[in-house]
């Protein structure tokens, strides 16, 4: 009877281990459970955070592609703008040219007519003086015409008033 006795406390200390490892793993296992549960709720918000934040890139994206087209349209219309400007200040630059050739051609002109009318001056004052000086040669030669014509005639007398007159 010892020895069941002993026996039997033996397997009652058998099965006091055997409920000791079993209410052990037990705890365990429920720790990793609650673990496993926390970590598949931190999961699951790093996973709603992921496609919060892949929605707002989505949303962000869509005008941020539209700003990337308008950048293009504006460096294509910039690009256009300096190319027009070259254009202008070359076709500037040849009017300036052209312009400065007529305002010597126009000066060149202007001094030429100086010239002429000054030339043409000279002329009229030359032309009056041969005029005066022809007109005084008439007057003497009428007046002495005058002397040696008869004034008996009439023609010959009118000629003589006129020269007596023009003195």
């Amino acid at each position: 009877m010892r020895l069941s006795a002993v026996l039997v406390l033996l397997c009652f200390c058998f099965l006091a281990v055997l409920v000791y490892y079993a209410v052990r793993q037990e705890t365990v296992l429920q720790k990793a459970r609650i673990r496993l549960q926390v970590i598949t709720g931190e999961v699951q918000k790093a996973e709603n955070k992921r496609v919060e934040a892949k929605q707002k890139i989505e949303e962000l994206s869509g005008p941020l592609s539209s700003a990337a087209d308008k950048t293009d349209e504006l460096t294509k219309a910039k690009t256009n703008v300096m190319k027009a400007e070259k254009d202008i200040s070359s076709s500037l630059q040849a009017c300036n040219t052209h312009k400065a050739e007529i305002m010597k051609s126009w000066n060149a002109a202007e001094e030429n007519l100086k010239k002429l009318n000054a030339d043409k001056e000279k002329e009229k004052k030359t032309a009056e003086q041969e005029i005066k000086l022809l007109k005084e040669q008439i007057s003497e030669r009428d007046k002495k015409l005058c002397q040696f014509v008869d004034p008996k005639n009439e023609e010959a007398r009118k000629l003589c008033e006129k020269a007596k007159a023009a003195k």
